[in-house]
């Protein structure tokens, strides 16, 4: 009996576990679709804010929203297609992303593509956050 109910305690901690790991799986869908949201409509004060502060410290708003204002790509929409948590507070993201840029090789028409895109996304103070690879990436 006794090795019953330690058992049964042991299965109910997991799942409790389980299910705190799915909810901030959940949280980190919200924010990446949320951030990809705010660059697709070109709200990129909104999208700087889902930057990791550690980032932040060493890009200023209005550097990053000049940067992105000015970024020959317009993105369209995204997806998220993949998660892959190696730590509860680190995640592997690929966003599907559909945009537009303007081609020199087409004799500058707009392209439109659809590409994946891998992304860093950490969590501090329970909230989840985007790593960017560089500053030439993330235009």
């Amino acid at each position: 009996m006794r090795m019953f109910k330690l058992t049964i305690m042991i299965v109910m901690t997991a799942i409790i576990l389980s299910s705190c790991m799915d909810t901030e799986k959940n949280k980190l869908t919200n924010r990446a679709e949320t951030y990809w949201d705010f660059k697709v409509n070109k709200d990129f004060k909104s999208a700087y804010n889902f930057l990791s502060p550690g980032w932040k410290k060493s890009d200023s708003e209005l550097a990053y929203i000049q940067r992105m204002s000015v970024s020959k790509v317009s993105w369209l929409s995204s997806k998220l297609s993949k998660k892959d948590c190696s730590q509860p507070d680190l995640c592997q993201v690929t966003m599907t992303i559909e945009y537009e840029y303007m081609s020199k090789l087409s004799g500058a028409k707009k392209i439109k593509v659809e590409s994946s895109i891998n992304e860093t996304w950490i969590m501090k103070d329970n909230i989840w956050y985007h790593l960017p690879m560089s500053k030439k990436l993330s235009q």
